[in-house]
């Protein structure tokens, strides 16, 4: 039997994700839709406009998905605590499946009414997307992540399925160990060093199913959960600084790579997504390690900070393609193409907010309820068979 205990909420870590999920839409809005057109949101974009004078802020917002896999790291164990496999299932369930419910649709309706040539491939992305199968393509390129997350979601489901959560070290041990031996071998392979026999080892689908590439980060964040609750000992210090060794070893490797998808790319020094990232670490570390010195002091703000938590998973869902989509509409009916960029990310804010208010809390209310329905069926006919 595991004795359910109290699970604290870091609000402030909220910031950090609205942050990370901001730097990955204006990577996509602002950069990624012009500076790469054969990625699913430049195909969309289609050379509309270019945003050179951006280029500076926005180049490196990318490492804001490298962001979230640390903190989902910390927040899924810290979740998990206590739980059961069912509950914790369960509640991945309702967490995951509302928002791409609402945000999978208004991409499809994007893709629509700009690229105007539907076919029946699109519909099975469409339906694939909505049941978050684990293999591309989806109808959106950002939900290759979710992909990654749901990996990570099924082994601590098994930890507690088979009662071994009590050793999650174990598993952010495996998955440092993993994901260093993949940046390592691709590392040679990018720089040319190994022979491109070894060229499987480049980042791909069965990379991302395997965490291969980013196990690392989960294991940073996981480590970071532990020290709330103890102290880590030596060893296990070696082995966090080891995760975040090879965490930025990632960043470093995605810059270089990112110069073949993107030849500007040539001048973008690999400190700066480095930095971006370890701020983000840093603040992470100091609210999960003095949460009382950085939890919100009243239940307003505390409402609010949660608030913003809420939008970051539905503006990350909802931002990339229908975005890109708004955006050609707009600037094809000569609306200047920083206005309407502005007009994306705000309409993006606005959807965001309007699906983790209103639309979340009413489908996860209708899924728990229709969860309960079987058993309350049974229970009602087994009443209404008594005799009277």
């Amino acid at each position: 039997m595991v004795e359910p205990l109290h699970r604290p909420y870091y609000y402030t870590l909220d910031c950090i994700r609205f942050a990370a999920a901001l730097l990955v839409a204006v990577f996509h809005l602002a950069f990624y839709c012009w500076a790469n057109p054969y990625s699913s949101v430049g195909h969309i974009f289609s050379n509309a406009a270019q945003f050179n004078a951006l280029a500076p802020i926005s180049w490196f917002g990318w490492v804001g998905v490298e962001i979230f896999f640390v903190i989902s790291g910390f927040v899924i164990a810290n979740s998990a605590r206590g739980a059961t496999a069912a509950n914790f299932a369960v509640g991945r369930v309702l967490r995951l499946y509302p928002a791409i419910w609402v945000c999978a649709p208004i991409t499809l309706a994007m893709l629509l009414l700009v690229v105007r040539s539907p076919n029946g491939h699109l519909f099975v992305i469409f339906l694939k997307s909505m049941l978050l199968l684990p293999k591309e393509p989806w109808i959106d390129g950002v939900y290759w992540s979710l992909q990654v997350e749901l990996v990570f979601y099924c082994l601590i489901f098994g930890f507690l399925l088979f009662g071994f959560f009590y050793r999650l070290d174990l598993l952010a041990w495996t998955l440092s160990a993993w994901s260093g031996l993949y940046l390592l071998v691709a590392w040679e392979v990018e720089t040319g060093t190994v022979h491109q026999f070894f060229g499987w080892w480049r980042l791909s689908e069965d990379a991302n199913v395997l965490l291969l590439r980013h196990g690392c980060f989960f294991a940073l964040g996981m480590w970071l959960w532990l020290a709330t609750n103890a102290p880590l000992t030596a060893r296990q210090r070696i082995a966090a600084s080891s995760a975040l060794v090879l965490c930025l070893f990632e960043i470093a490797l995605r810059t270089r790579e990112m110069i073949g998808e993107v030849p500007s790319y040539v001048h973008r020094p690999v400190l700066v997504p480095i930095l971006v990232w370890l701020s983000a670490i840093t603040a992470m570390v100091l609210i999960t390690q003095c949460p009382a010195r950085f939890n919100p002091k009243s239940r307003l703000t505390a409402g609010l900070l949660k608030k913003i938590g809420g939008m970051t998973y539905p503006l990350y869902l909802v931002h990339s393609v229908a975005g890109a989509g708004l955006m050609v509409i707009l600037i094809h009916r000569s609306v200047p193409a920083g206005l309407a960029l502005v007009a994306a990310l705000t309409t993006a804010l606005g959807l965001s907010y309007a699906i983790s208010v209103y639309w979340e809390p009413y489908a996860r209310k209708k899924l728990s309820e229709a969860s309960r329905m079987p058993r309350a069926t049974r229970l009602d006919y087994k009443s209404a068979s008594k005799p009277r």
